[in-house]
This record gives C-alpha cells, sequence and structure tokens, in this order.
C-alpha cells in the first residue's frame, strides 16, 4: 500500500506532491531537511493524503 501525499511549506507557501509506503517516515525525512526537493523549505505541513 502506498500514500500520496501533499505538504505546504509555511516559509514560502508552496506545495510538495509525493508518494511512499512510509508516510511517518516520509515526512520526518522532510522535516529535517533530508529531502532534496524540501531541503529549503522545512517546515511543511501535511494537507492531504490517500491510500493507494
Amino acid at each position: 500500500m502506498y500514500y500520496v501525499y501533499i505538504l505546504y511549506s509555511l516559509k514560502d507557501r508552496r506545495t510538495y506532491a509525493g508518494f511512499t509506503p512510509d508516510l511517518k517516515n516520509r515526512l520526518e525525512k522532510h522535516n529535517q531537511g533530508l529531502v532534496k526537493a524540501t531541503r529549503h523549505r522545512r517546515f511543511n505541513v501535511l494537507c492531504a493524503c490517500i491510500m493507494v
């Protein structure tokens, strides 16, 4: 099972969409700056998530 998610950046008010089998771990990586695509944004808020 995979999760499709949308993050919202409080820093620049932009969104980011992604998918992962482990949502909790992936969100932690985003907020720790370990994901290249969102490293400069941080403080991401989960806006939407669906299981596929």
